[in-house]
């Protein structure tokens, strides 16, 4: 199988757009509002995890995060993955927790549970997917952008500190909150007529997969119909 190498040139996108974001919206650190408990939610719950628990993960959290997300080759040699942090993986149930809530049609519940998850853990790719897709629920689509660029980040910047050679494929478990990510970025910034920017994002996935799975280029013929219509 022949090889390739996604250098951090290649794989960084237009980031002032980004930065400029972030600093409006202070993604990781935007003050809570308190509101009421779920029951799908296990936080407070004495039948869920004990607080106890809870108070040594988030005590924790931070001493895991010093292996920060990377990349690595996968066991059979033949692609790539992303490698989630410690305080990621131990933060899978919360995030199955806040997809029920959705589901139910608690938004500010679910939106409070991820900022509340993303104070102690930010480079929860999924949790920012999650808020991207809340903020489109509300039609903000500067926010939704933000985030979706958030998680895409995160997975470039795996990928750059692990000196990556071959292809990441979407059809890894670890890799596809990364791929979903820059798909929800990608859409989103057609939408804004960022169109140059949603190419960059949509070449490199799909140079990172060239299967394309997702069918990611098709967004981009998708849109330039519409233009020519």
């Amino acid at each position: 199988m022949g090889h390739f190498s996604i250098h951090s040139e290649e794989v960084k996108f237009e980031s002032s757009v980004y930065n400029l974001l972030c600093l409006e919206f202070d993604l990781t650190n935007q003050p809570r509002k308190k509101k009421k408990k779920s029951k799908h939610s296990s936080r407070g719950n004495p039948q869920g995890r004990s607080k106890g628990k809870n108070k040594n993960r988030m005590r924790k959290g931070k001493q895991r995060n010093r292996f920060p997300l990377h990349s690595r080759r996968t066991k059979d040699g033949q692609s790539w993955e992303i490698v989630h942090s410690r305080a990621v993986k131990d933060r899978r149930e919360d995030l199955d927790e806040v997809r029920l809530m959705l589901e139910a049609g608690e938004i500010d519940i679910a939106e409070d549970e991820l900022r509340w998850l993303l104070e102690d853990c930010h480079e929860m790719i999924q949790a920012h997917h999650l808020l991207g897709e809340i903020a489109l629920l509300d039609e903000n689509l500067e926010l939704a952008r933000a985030h979706f660029g958030y998680g895409y980040e995160l997975g470039l910047k795996a990928l750059q500190g692990g000196a990556q050679k071959g292809p990441l494929l979407y059809s890894n478990v670890a890799n596809q909150g990364f791929f979903h990510a820059g798909e929800a970025f990608a859409d989103v910034l057609l939408k804004v007529d960022e169109k140059q920017i949603a190419k960059d994002v949509i070449n490199t996935l799909v140079k990172l997969d060239p299967a394309d799975p997702l069918q990611l280029q098709n967004m981009l013929n998708t849109d330039q119909q519409e233009f020519e219509v």
